[in-house]
């Protein structure tokens, strides 16, 4: 493999690495108005708002 094909294998899970903390960042501005929960506001929660929180899910 030259080092070329290594930098490029390289630049593209950089890429991966980025949109994966792009994503995660947004999922943290949208949890942030909503935490800390309590059972009564977990309920009330949105499927947008449950989508953010399930970023942090393993």
């Amino acid at each position: 493999m030259t080092n070329q094909v290594v930098i490029e294998k390289l630049n593209r899970s950089i890429d991966v690495c980025k949109l994966h903390i792009s994503r995660l960042n947004y999922a943290i501005e949208q949890i942030e108005t909503i935490m800390p929960l309590t059972n009564e506001s977990f309920s009330k929660l949105s499927n947008v708002e449950i989508q953010a929180i399930d970023q942090f899910n393993k």
